[in-house]
């Protein structure tokens, strides 16, 4: 679903230059496995406690619960033969990593409409780097209140760390969500009470921090670089400088992919359409947010509804206007739907689409956007009542035979109209134009016709006298008008066509 690729950080405080101090934000989900198994699931609110597990050696273990099971005393790396003897109702789930990460990039997409940098950090988290945002959102405070705001919706828990660096950030991560950011100081003396314990330290270098009575992160900057050199290995230089900005970091940069592909899941299989409706504008719900982030209309969706056993039953959405309106991509969707011979049950639906207009390439009327508005959802409501082919629109292509110019198209809908007007060809057109009677140099078709207005000649190649016509407006005694032309070449009348 989401392609990455490998960035690196700007360099913080080197010699020589002065950067503008950058402001990370560790986004940590300790949830995440559990949200991950939930979001795909139908029905996502359950009333038993939630366990996930894993496989430790030859014991399975809990890897994280919900709170309603903590409750219960259940907690993390706890055996599952022990969570049992105190929860017997406990709903056990396994864990699935790639799922997780699904998850993950999810939240990622949602994080990239506040920010455009966004990385994944470890296996629970994101970094975004936020110094570029505050005009735009006015404070920090408001930024990270609306972040938190947006993520609770896939996330059951939300917590954060904030700093000058991705790893000061990661570090700082506290056990509850903080909208407040520190002024430079305060970042910087945040980074200095950080815990070595923190550090990915080999046990070794951990044990000799402890003999020397170096704790925290300004212990250790108290000493002399060469002291550190000498009495330590790289890996705690290497360390301090990510901490401190002298080396840069390495991330996994988060790039927003170029197709939309998402699914829910039901084990218990749907028996009914109208129980597809929910986990339908669930799905529509994401395109949507998908499409504000990289500022998109859509025009077409796929569906796809999986049985747990036999083929999977395909559903193709075309509108007549690319659009973002959840409310009519699910209306329309409902409308096709009804007329769709499902499987017994589904188990899995699906929602992708890559048929996108970037919405700066579009143009909108100021003054009658209403009015389209309600033509195009009155063509889609009838196309996907009807079928694809059961509306037509009438245009006309660079030819000058009427018959050769006027076209009938399946697709195309509320094209713009033409700028040239022409009151004297009326729209109704004969399948193949009919001779007229002459007699005495009066024309005669049912009733006498006569000339008011013409001649206009028209002809498609000039030098083909076969194709050259004057065309004439006349009428009858009743007051009907037909549209005339007398062929060049063999001299003889035609009916073409009628006005209303």
């Amino acid at each position: 679903m989401i392609q990455t690729s490998k960035s690196k950080s700007n360099r913080i405080g080197s010699k020589g230059t002065k950067k503008k101090i950058e402001i990370w934000v560790y986004l940590c989900f300790p949830q995440l496995a559990l949200d991950a198994l939930l979001s795909q699931l139908v029905k996502q609110a359950c009333n038993k406690p939630l366990a996930v597990i894993f496989q430790k050696q030859q014991t399975k273990r809990i890897y994280c619960c919900s709170t309603l099971a903590e409750r219960y005393g259940i907690e993390t790396h706890m055996s599952l033969s022990t969570a049992l003897a105190l929860c017997p109702d406990l709903h056990i789930k396994t864990r699935e990593v790639s799922k997780e990460r699904y998850h993950l990039e999810r939240l990622a997409l949602i994080a990239y409409r506040f920010t455009s940098t966004v990385a994944f950090y470890g296996q629970l988290g994101l970094i975004i780097e936020i110094s570029r945002c505050k005009k735009l959102y006015g404070s920090y405070d408001n930024l990270l209140q609306q972040l938190y705001f947006q993520m609770s919706k896939y996330s059951s828990k939300l917590i954060n760390g904030i700093g000058h660096t991705p790893l000061s950030a990661h570090l700082n991560c506290q056990s509850n969500y903080q909208i407040h950011i520190p002024d430079i100081g305060g970042l910087t003396a945040q980074s200095h009470t950080i815990k070595l314990d923190e550090f990915k330290l080999s046990q070794r270098n951990h044990k000799h921090l402890k003999q020397l009575g170096l704790h925290t992160v300004a212990d250790i900057l108290r000493l002399p670089r060469s002291t550190i050199s000498n009495n330590f290995d790289n890996e705690l230089i290497s360390q301090l400088d990510l901490l401190t900005g002298v080396k840069p970091d390495l991330y996994t940069l988060f790039t927003l992919p170029n197709k939309f592909s998402d699914y829910m899941q039901n084990p218990d299989g749907i028996y009914n359409k109208d129980a597809l409706h929910v986990p339908m504008k669930t799905l529509l719900l994401r395109l949507c947010e998908y499409l504000k982030s990289r500022n998109y209309l859509c025009q077409e969706i796929q569906w796809y509804f999986f049985p747990l056993l036999g083929e999977s039953v395909s559903m193709h959405v075309k509108f007549s206007k690319a659009h973002r309106n959840k409310n009519n991509f699910f209306s329309i969707s409902r409308l096709q739907l009804e007329q769709l011979k499902l499987p017994y049950s589904v188990t899995e639906i699906l929602l992708e689409s890559d048929k996108f207009i970037s919405a700066f390439n579009c143009n909108f009327d100021f003054f009658d956007g209403n009015n389209v508005s309600r033509k195009n959802e009155l063509i889609d409501q009838l196309t996907a009542r009807l079928g694809k082919t059961s509306l037509s629109q009438p245009s006309i292509q660079a030819e000058y035979l009427p018959e050769q110019a006027n076209l009938v198209h399946e697709k195309q809908f509320l094209a713009p109209r033409s700028s040239k007007k022409n009151n004297f060809r009326p729209l109704w057109l004969l399948a193949s134009p009919l001779p007229i009677k002459q007699n005495e140099n009066k024309l005669f078709w049912h009733r006498p016709l006569s000339i008011l207005s013409g001649p206009e000649r028209l002809c498609d190649n000039w030098w083909r006298s076969d194709q050259q016509r004057d065309y004439y407006l006349a009428h009858d005694m009743k007051g009907s008008r037909y549209w005339l032309y007398r062929d060049v070449r063999s001299k003889r009348w035609f009916i073409h066509g009628m006005f209303a």
